[in-house]
């Protein structure tokens, strides 16, 4: 009965695996509207509990998006941009490093993610290689890129993102800005990203960041990291979504 029981567990973690909607590539432009979760509001529990998902996607994503139009509506030239496009063009814009790259960071973000249940251990593949030739360990990279994301003064985004001579490397933003604006350095395009704002935890973690920070690594989904490197970021190109 036990091994039955176990069974069926297993097959249900598959299914809600499977329920999350695979990534294809969008090239809107203004207006731009709030992206659908690809999955369930519970999907990443415990990591992140429905409730936060329902604050940070359904209030302070919205809001990023309704900033961002409200800006674009007296602005012509940039309304046939993509939101990519419109965040390789903020370097000197703050508005448009507020609110597009708010937009932005928050749709890579959800797709950096999975299940608890579904996720591996780790990368494989090309990614893998990369990480052991400049790591020489995948712990290694994540216990750098932890202390980067634990080293982060106030709020902001970690980043891994290729630099323009194929080198993997970390990067902290603060506020909503990204490697690709170029604002503190050249550009670097993100295939990783952790939001370290308080809004995508205080609800559940509350002061207790590197609780955050240490359940995020049980949630990443290394098959789209991995996709999101070997297609965009070591192709040098910003992914469309």
């Amino acid at each position: 009965m036990l091994f039955i029981i176990l069974q069926l567990l297993q097959i249900s973690a598959l299914e809600d695996c499977e329920s999350k909607s695979p990534f294809t590539e969008t090239f809107d432009t203004y207006e731009f509207k709030l992206m659908i979760m690809p999955y369930s509001y519970s999907f990443l529990e415990p990591f992140i509990t429905s409730t936060i998902i329902y604050a940070h996607h359904d209030h302070h994503h919205q809001t990023y998006i309704d900033k961002l139009n409200t800006y674009l509506e007296g602005m012509p030239d940039l309304q046939s941009l993509t939101l990519a496009d419109l965040n390789l063009m903020a370097k000197d814009d703050t508005t448009l490093q507020k609110h597009a790259g708010g937009a932005y960071n928050h749709n890579l973000y959800w797709y950096f993610l999975t299940s608890p249940l579904c996720a591996k251990a780790g990368p494989e593949g090309p990614l893998l290689d990369k990480i052991v030739e400049q790591w020489e360990s995948y712990d290694n990279f994540k216990n750098e890129l932890t202390t980067k994301m634990k080293d982060l003064f106030g709020s902001g985004w970690v980043w891994a993102c290729v630099n323009e001579e194929g080198d993997i490397e970390m990067r902290s933003t603060a506020n909503q800005i990204n490697p690709l604006m170029q604002v503190d350095s050249s550009i670097c395009y993100p295939f990783l990203g952790n939001d370290i704002w308080e809004h995508a935890y205080y609800l559940k973690y509350m002061w207790d960041r590197e609780a955050y920070i240490n359940s995020y690594f049980t949630a990443i989904d290394w098959d789209q990291v991995e996709f999101f490197y070997n297609e965009y970021a070591s192709q040098f190109r910003s992914i469309p979504i």
